[in-house]
């Protein structure tokens, strides 16, 4: 990027930030624009800004604003100004404008001209009207554009994903600004590259790992003391993409075909490898993801329990019969595409593989960039167990390799873990092609505290809960609603566990809370803590990196009261080391709180009354409920799903797996012959 780029920020108000239903939420566009923003002037990009001002008598408003009596954004109101943080530079232009397109203002445009203006940047809300109009219009008027894909916004995500993906390759390129600023949102710290640091493979393909070439690397640090690179990883390109799916389709015959027991013992030699290098298994989980070496143990013990279940499940066989001459053949759905997370880097992955291969399926797997070591042994042990060539491909990369993984023309169906953000434009991905989706999506969790529980152990067993991992599972519990009688006695008391867990080097089996991933989820951190604390909310506990850490990723288990129930900690998935404390009157307005999210994965209740507790299992919006315990505890033969925005499509684990990773067909055979 030069002098002739330049960024356009399209509509970014108050007006239109505070409109429920904005996805991505608030804080976290305002977090990318502050990012994209400062981006652009470290690197001396002029930013403009386009904005809807209607006057104040209304004249000028759009028809359908004047239809529906809509008076936002009204010229001399707070609400037609930029948000706080985002005040105009005096050296940066204002366009005013009253329809979509920024273009409708012709001053935009000859200043562009007149600035010598080529390439535009383009982000701020909505995207399926005012970003697309921008957009469209800059085409036509011959700009190369980029849509900077995560700093838009929308109250319709998904007509949005649509409209970004029918722009891309036409009217614009699109880019996060990750990809754009990797210096901004990778954080400070950076080292050089180094001759002695590791360069891994690209992509796993015919059996064998392949080099990078000319490959864009994604630098590795450790979260303990992040100005130490550990690591290349190169980020797999489209081809390696479209290569993998298409020799999997290739080795998918040979794999279905083979004989069902065949496939099971190359698994149960798989489950003999993980056990018999458990603790390699462990080591690199507490190295490359900073996991507490308690929780690694924890994980590789739940992998290996999925592992157990896959092989005793897949024995009830691939035909049913229902009754004379009626049978259901349980077929291959045929190439899955594989998408795990960072957090769980082994559990998550094998949960998937092993049902997935289990039923003759081959799997194009695109796991996380954070633990390349983890996935190369876990690839080297399945290759020694005897699995063939090609049916698990693994590519390493970023979001756009996900996406060009998702183009492939060979995919049947998709498993992915991750935010809903993603999941929702996977979604609509695979609802485009007719591809099956598995997706759990994360989930902004609550307990629900009753007078009659015991609070002190309800609080100590929340605080292990909370910040296990730091706070980084989806399962965790991050709101925590508490019956006004005992508000206050259970804050003491939860505060007071809070304080007494031990922070510091995750190889220590001492250890609960370790760092966070990097520097830009514990910069995120700060920036919630300190828009929580500007609106009100009450600080109980941590807030800060601890004393003598200041090197790594870490962050304080920090714990806050009287946050309002519609503000961002309450309603959004935090994803960290923080805990919400909120009163509620009584046990049916402390459900309402409870159901009152986005998000339904799991909910947890604590009360000594068999009354409360069938009602609360009744009640409860989640997926998940677990009563009078919070620590996470997750059967390998129980389905595992979120409800409402936390999940999509069929549950994952035990007898579920055969639903998602096969299809039904039924065979009607006349016997009289």
């Amino acid at each position: 990027m030069n002098r002739r780029t330049a960024l356009l920020l399209v509509d970014v108000q108050r007006d239109f930030l505070e409109a429920p239903g904005l996805f991505p939420p608030r804080l976290l566009l305002l977090e990318r624009w502050n990012a994209l923003i400062a981006g652009c002037r470290g690197q001396g990009i002029s930013v403009f800004h386009a904005r809807t001002v209607v006057r104040a008598d209304g004249s000028n408003r759009m028809p359908h604003w004047q239809r529906n009596n809509d008076n936002r954004c009204v010229e001399g109101t707070a609400g037609a100004l930029p948000p706080e943080g985002l005040e105009t530079s005096a050296d940066e232009a204002v366009y005013e404008k009253t329809f979509y397109s920024a273009f409708s203002n012709s001053r935009l445009d000859d200043d562009f001209r007149k600035s010598g203006i080529e390439t535009l940047l383009i982000a701020g809300v909505h995207t399926q009207s005012c970003v697309q109009a921008t957009v469209l219009d800059a085409y036509e008027r011959g700009y190369q554009v980029t849509l900077v894909t995560d700093a838009v916004g929308s109250y319709a995500p998904h007509h949005a994903d649509l409209t970004m993906r029918h722009l891309a390759g036409r009217a614009c390129r699109c880019a996060t600004v990750s990809e754009l600023f990797p210096e901004i949102s990778s954080g400070a710290g950076q080292s050089h590259r180094s001759q002695q640091i590791s360069t891994w493979p690209s992509a796993f393909l015919n059996g064998e790992w392949t080099g990078a070439k000319n490959s864009k690397l994604w630098e590795m640090h450790d979260p303990c003391d992040w100005g130490r690179t550990t690591g290349f990883v190169p980020v797999a390109n489209k081809q390696d993409a479209t290569t993998a799916a298409r020799r999997c389709s290739e080795a998918l015959g040979r794999w279905s075909s083979a004989n069902q027991g065949d496939r099971l013992r190359i698994l149960d030699a798989w489950r003999a490898n993980l056990e018999r290098l458990r603790q390699n298994y462990v080591g690199l989980i507490v190295r490359e993801v900073a996991k507490p070496k308690t929780e690694a143990e924890a994980e590789i013990d739940f992998a290996l329990a999925l592992l157990r279940e896959t092989l005793k499940s897949a024995q009830v066989g691939v035909v049913e019969e229902i009754t004379s001459g009626v049978r259901v053949a349980y077929r291959p759905r045929g190439v899955i595409a594989i998408i795990t997370p960072w957090n769980n880097p082994l559990a998550i992955p094998v949960g998937k593989l092993a049902p997935a291969l289990s039923y003759g399926n081959t799997v194009v797997w695109k796991p996380a960039l954070q633990s390349p070591a983890l996935v190369r042994l876990m690839m080297d042990s399945l290759t020694e167990a005897g699995l063939p060539a090609n049916c698990v491909n693994v590519i390493f990369g970023d979001a756009q390799t996900a996406r060009d993984l998702l183009d492939s023309p060979d995919l049947a169906a998709v498993s992915f873990t991750g935010s809903e953000e993603a999941g929702r434009e996977i979604a609509v991905r695979c609802s485009l092609k007719g591809l099956s989706l598995q997706a759990e999506l994360g989930g902004n969790n609550a307990a629900l505290v009753a007078e009659d529980a015991d609070i002190r152990k309800a609080a100590a067993d929340l605080a292990r809960a909370v910040f296990s991992f730091s706070g980084q599972r989806c399962t965790a519990p991050r709101r925590i609603i508490v019956l006004e009688k005992v508000f206050e006695v259970f804050c003491e008391e939860f505060t007071a566990a809070v304080k007494a867990l031990k922070i510091g080097d995750p190889s220590d089996c001492d250890t609960h809370l370790g760092p966070l991933i990097s520097k830009e989820r514990q910069a995120r951190m700060a920036q919630w803590l300190r828009a929580a604390l500007k609106d009100g909310a009450r600080l109980l506990a941590g807030g800060g990196v601890p004393e003598g850490l200041d090197k790594g990723c870490w962050f304080e288990p920090t714990v806050l009261a009287d946050v309002p129930a519609d503000s961002f900690l309450m309603q959004e998935e935090t994803f960290g080391p923080l805990a919400v404390l909120t009163k509620a009157r009584d046990f049916e307005h402390g459900l309402e709180l409870c159901n009152g999210v986005r998000q339904g994965l799991r909910a947890i209740c604590y009360t000594g009354l068999q009354s409360r507790i069938n009602r609360f299992a009744d009640a409860a919006q989640a997926g998940i409920i677990h009563l009078n315990q919070a620590v996470t505890c997750i059967h390998a033969e129980a389905p595992f799903l979120g409800w409402k925005a936390s999940g999509i499509g069929l549950p994952e684990h035990g007898r579920w797996d055969k639903d998602f990773y096969t299809r039904t067909q039924t065979v009607y055979e006349d016997r009289w012959l």
